[in-house]
């Protein structure tokens, strides 16, 4: 036992100089990297595979700054709706609660966090490295009055080509159109694809299929406790004004997003998971 870790699978580490402290997985099935800070996903490799996740070459490595690309978790509000932006969980250190080795020989990674504004809550995320990644949130309201609970797990998936990039399984699903407004808009039969900046707010709670035809592989996005997917990409003018992401990196990224927009209602001692499994195909 050393510091919360059972397994011989992972150890602690730095990230790439930046003071951040992680945790690194190697197993069978692949290996990964999640940050205390955020408890944030950089990394995940399927064993004889690529890199699934993007991060941003411009992205700011200090506390106190979220991390641009991986997996930021969005919580316990998204968006603007208050400040700051997508929430306060991407900005603090985490408490590592646990890491475990299961009978498969797959890792997984607890960690969790308390705040006491703008409400007594508390997160708990789990990240399984097995055959699938699997990840899930759990938000407990510590408070004694109700409150909502906005989450999502902004995954960036790192593509060869968004010009190559298609989702299925959103098809005929009505969505909420972000870019230029708030509009509901009604879906289409067609799989979706990128060509000019996308921002939409799906209301599914099915599986997504992620095909790069250009990279040559595709993966199975399957998720449970969420009634939203969310889809984005910043595309071009988008990019050019985000500090922290390089002006074409749009071209290697989509992202699709386990979410629950506008949020859950938790009771006082109320708690919801929230759980999103990437298997590669």
């Amino acid at each position: 036992m050393n510091d919360g870790i059972s397994s011989t699978h992972v150890r602690r580490a730095e990230w790439r100089d930046t003071g951040l402290p992680t945790l690194e997985i190697t197993n069978r099935y692949g290996s990964g990297v999640i940050s205390l800070y955020g408890a944030h996903l950089l990394s995940w490799i399927p064993a004889g595979g690529r890199e699934v996740l993007m991060l941003s070459e411009k992205s700011e490595w200090q506390l106190g700054e979220p991390i641009r690309g991986g997996v930021p978790i969005c919580w316990p509000w998204f968006g603007g709706s208050a400040k700051p932006s997508h929430g306060i969980a991407r900005r603090h250190l985490w408490e590592l609660l646990s890491v475990t080795t299961g009978d498969d020989d797959s890792d997984t990674v607890t960690m969790a966090f308390e705040t006491t504004e703008p409400h007594p809550l508390r997160a708990t995320f789990a990240v399984n490295f097995g055959a699938s990644l699997k990840m899930t949130l759990t938000s407990l309201n510590r408070g004694e009055k109700p409150w909502v609970v906005a989450t999502a797990l902004h995954t960036y998936f790192d593509i060869a080509d968004i010009a190559g990039t298609t989702l299925t399984g959103l098809e005929n699903q009505g969505y909420l159109n972000t870019v230029g407004g708030f509009n509901e808009c009604p879906g289409s039969p067609d799989p979706i694809v990128c060509n000019s900046e996308t921002d939409r707010v799906y209301h599914s709670a099915g599986d997504v299929i992620l095909t790069d035809r250009t990279g040559n592989r595709s993966f199975r996005i399957a998720k449970t406790g969420s009634d939203e997917t969310v889809v984005w990409n910043p595309w071009v003018e988008k990019s050019s004004r985000m500090p922290d992401f390089g002006d074409d990196e749009y071209r290697r990224m989509i992202c699709v997003e386990a979410a629950n927009i506008p949020g859950i209602r938790l009771d006082p001692g109320q708690a919801h998971t929230l759980s999103q499994i990437i298997t590669p195909l």
